[in-house]
Order: structure tokens, then sequence, then C-alpha cells
């Protein structure tokens, strides 16, 4: 009973001080309001749950699907944001490399788990990472965004695998005979892990139909799919653009990424704006960092759902993966208690409690 008090008294007095600070622990924040099986949380600026975009509905946090989105992007299990994000040394090296290099300070960070076990998604040999609606998360029907703008783009493995050691696919033979633009966006809103592999354009595959103009903001080699620049950040074209009828479309086929046959695959991806000289110097680049893990076993998909039901906090969804019967990798949970959890060790006389609370 002595000792029971005791880790209850040291586990307030930490929790106290983290308030005390100032700091925004996301780990031990409540999880926002949403619908059954899915899981919200955010720091650092509005609700996420309060981030909807005109973007088929998206919330402004990076998402996946497959161009040109018809069936809009996977349905999200889990999304955490971390704005203002400064302790950049959590990331993995490669990227905080990547990042460095380009003078970013700080970063929105994310974690999103995306359901790709069923419809159309389950079938996909390739998905996109859908940055747009963090780029642009005040997007009106009629307008274009991204014309003269262009962002650092790329995707990242935890470890610092080499793409080198990836399996690519080829373009499918959709791809290659060439789509329409965009279509608008609908009105929605392991055991072993498994590597994105990046894409490769195949001869005359094509992200924007060579019949239409193109939108405004798309670059000349934005008609080609592309791949996504793997453990690199590449410049990349993020634009949106009206459809036929004054939609919002997401263009061009490009960050493309092929999930291996692993239940889980999990990567990080990253992007950052180049700056326009029309903007202050000192003004910080905007940058954004995810950690994807896209799900494609449906049991995996159930039980991940049922988890974050029954979470209060993302500190309890991370304590339950790794001690339930799911086939998620120790390795892969570890790399998201890296950057999302601190290890606070909580001594006492005859044993030691450990209380994670980032």
């Amino acid at each position: 009973m002595q000792m029971s008090t005791q880790f209850r008294q040291k586990k307030e007095n930490i929790l106290l001080t983290i308030s005390v600070n100032g700091v925004s622990r996301i780990a031990a924040l409540t999880k926002e309001p949403s619908c059954p099986g899915m899981f919200l949380v955010s720091s650092g600026g509005p609700p996420l749950g309060n981030m909807v975009t005109m973007l088929g509905g998206m919330l402004a946090h990076p998402h996946v699907g497959i161009y040109p989105y018809r069936d809009g992007p996977a349905p999200c299990l889990l999304a955490v944001r971390a704005g203002g994000f400064t302790e950049l040394g959590r990331l993995p090296p490669q990227l905080l490399e990547a990042l460095r290099c380009l003078h970013v300070t700080h970063v929105d960070l994310f974690w999103v788990i995306s359901d790709i076990s069923a419809k159309s998604f389950a079938a996909a040999r390739f998905l996109n990472i859908i940055h747009h609606p963090w780029c642009y998360p005040q997007a009106q029907p009629g307008r274009s965004y991204g014309a003269g703008r262009n962002w650092h783009v790329g995707v990242f493995m935890p470890g610092g695998g080499r793409s080198s050691t990836l399996v690519r696919s080829p373009v499918p033979k959709a791809v290659v005979r060439g789509n329409r633009m965009a279509s608008p966006l609908p009105r929605t809103g392991v055991q072993g892990r498994r590597s994105p592999s990046p894409v490769l354009p195949a001869s005359g595959g094509r992200s924007l139909s060579s019949n239409s103009t193109r939108p405004p903001g798309s670059r000349p080699g934005d008609t080609i799919a592309k791949e996504a620049g793997m453990n690199c950040l590449s410049p990349s074209s993020v634009f949106v653009h009206p459809g036929a009828h004054g939609e919002l479309c997401c263009s061009p086929n490009n960050v493309r990424v092929s999930p291996g046959n692993a239940p889980l695959t999990d990567f990080w991806g990253a992007c950052v704006e180049m700056k326009s000289p029309s903007v202050p110097a000192d003004r910080p680049l905007r940058a954004c960092v995810c950690l994807h893990w896209l799900v494609s076993d449906g049991s995996l998909s159930k039980m991940l759902s049922t988890m974050v039901d029954r979470a209060g906090s993302l500190a309890d969804f991370l304590t339950a993966v790794p001690s339930s019967e799911t086939t998620v990798q120790h390795s892969v949970v570890a790399d998201a208690s890296r950057v999302f959890l601190e290890e606070v060790d909580l001594e006492s006389p005859v044993d030691c409690c450990r209380l994670n609370c980032f």
C-alpha cells in the first residue's frame, strides 16, 4: 500500500511539473472527441478535429490515397499532431540531417495510422502521400493553390534503410495509359516491418492528361508519375486546382510508395516549403514530419480500432499495443515511442517503476 501511494504521488508530481512548465506533452493529453474507431489528439494549435479542410473534408494532416483520389483518402485510425515541435533530435538520423540541411528549426509533427485493408485500398499496388490538407488548410473552392510555390518532399525509412534494398514495382497499366486530371475529392470527411517501395514511372506514365491544360503551379515534369524520394528531400509540386466544375482537385501524381506484403508498413514522410524570395528571410520554414503506419491486415486493423476506442490518451494506446496480441513488432512500436514518449524513471527503495509521459 505504501509503495502504491509513493508511486501515485511521484506520478502526480511529474504531471504537475509538466503542467507548470507549460510544456505540451502530447502523450498525456486526453484524446479529442471523434468517431468510433478513430483517435485524435493534438497540441500547439486548435483541436485536430476542428481542422476540417475543403479538400473533401480531410483534416489538416498528411493522408494516403490512390491518385486521382476518387475514393478519398484511406480511413484514418489514429491522427496525432504536435504543432511547433522542436525536439528534432528524437527523429531518425537521416531525416534529422535532411531537415538541418534546409535549416528547419521546428516542425508540425504527426503520427497517422491508415487502414488500407478494405475496398480499393486493399488491392492497391501503390499509394500516394497526400500533403495537400496540411500545405493548404484554408483552400477554397474555385481557387488554385501552389502556383509559383514548391516543396521539398521525401520518405525516410526507420533505421535509415536504403532504397536499394526495396522491391521496386512498375507503374500500373492504368497509369501507363494516362489519367484524366485529378478527380474531385468526395465529400467525406507487425509481424514483419514492411518497407514502402518507390514506384518507378514507366515510359509514358502520366499524372496529368496530355489533352488537358496544366493546372497552375505545376512543373513541366509533373506530367510523369513519380515515386517518393527515398531517404532524402527533393523538390516536388503540391498544388490544388479547380476541376471541370470548379471543385477542388489535388495534384500531381507524385510521392508514390508501394507497400510490401507484411500486415503493417511504417515509414516517415516529410514536407518542407521552399521559401519564396518575397518571404522575409527571418520567417521560419513551414515543415511537417509524419510517422505513417499503413495497416493492410483486416484483423490487425480491427484490433487497433478497438484499442483506440479504449485508450484515453496516446500513452494508453502505446502501452496497449506491445502488451496485446497484435502482430506489430516491438521495433515498430519503439520507433513511435522514441519520438512521442519520454521515459521517466520513478525510483523506489524496493522496485523501479517507469512512467511514460511525453
